[in-house]
């Protein structure tokens, strides 16, 4: 994986995932109301509500890389892959008050990749519907060994922030 073809996933992404929740909405418009109530209803007022709110969430294999809205996520009955998970525990930590960063770890000999959310404040790393915490010192790489180094590069919003065997680029 490289810089390149991050950025390159980073702009197509918002496209094809547009496309898709407009397609999904289409077919699901009748689920509309009760999405929003519930939505609605959902009241975040510490770690352990996002903790909880994440216990219900269904971690589930999809075909076509998008990322749903969240109002899709929860209309699907809290029901999709690791981008679903991630952008779920990001939307609720931000109710929470706190800041939530969606963030892609990748594979640099492959196009595999995984989606999780990070909560600086909290040490708080969603993935799959789990919610752990690392140790905030040294975050970065506290999250790849949360992995196991199954994952050797951390971008978030198309740029990579971490690379486990290159130099961590600037401006971090």
């Amino acid at each position: 994986m490289n810089a390149l073809t991050i950025k390159l996933h980073y702009i197509m992404l918002p496209v094809v995932s547009f496309a898709m929740n407009l397609y999904w909405w289409v077919c699901h418009l009748n689920r509309l109301p009760r999405a929003r109530r519930n939505k609605r209803k959902v009241s975040v007022t510490c770690g352990q509500d996002v903790i909880d709110y994440m216990a219900v969430f269904k971690w589930r294999a999809e075909r076509v890389e998008w990322r749903p809205w969240v109002l899709t996520i929860i209309a699907n009955d809290l029901s999709d892959d690791c981008d679903g998970a991630a952008l779920y525990g990001k939307w609720l930590i931000e109710k929470w008050g706190k800041r939530g960063m969606a963030l892609n770890l990748w594979k640099r000999d492959s196009y595999t990749g995984h989606s999780v959310c990070y909560c600086p404040e909290s040490g708080m790393l969603i993935s799959n519907g789990c919610v752990d915490v690392v140790d905030k010192i040294d975050w970065k790489e506290n999250i790849l060994r949360n992995f196991d180094y199954d994952y050797d590069i951390i971008s978030m919003n198309g740029k990579i922030i971490y690379d486990k065997g290159g130099r961590e680029p600037r401006n971090n």
